[in-house]
């Protein structure tokens, strides 16, 4: 999808939405190959394996996506925003 997205051109020379919907996919992207992964690693150790700097690094992990998150969807429903008023 994300290739796609990159091949698209920009609509009368706005590529603004286009942009921020493939920083959004890049995203998401990163955090299924890498910080999902992390976790799901945590977790195959099992509950009664689990150390308690296992638990903080697994809610790191979910602090950081979180955070990250925020900062992706603001600006894509920014760019939105901006497109859906533009054209």
């Amino acid at each position: 999808m994300i290739g796609e997205l990159k091949g698209m051109p920009p609509y009368k020379g706005d590529s603004t939405l286009r942009d921020a919907a493939v920083r959004s996919f890049t995203f998401y992207k990163r955090v299924f190959e890498e910080d999902y992964l992390d976790i799901l690693n945590i977790r195959r150790k099992g509950a009664d394996n689990f150390t308690d700097e296992d638990v903080a690094e697994a809610n790191r992990i979910v602090e950081k996506i979180s955070k990250e998150e925020e900062g992706f969807d603001a600006e894509f429903h920014k760019a939105q925003a901006d497109y859906a008023k533009k054209h």
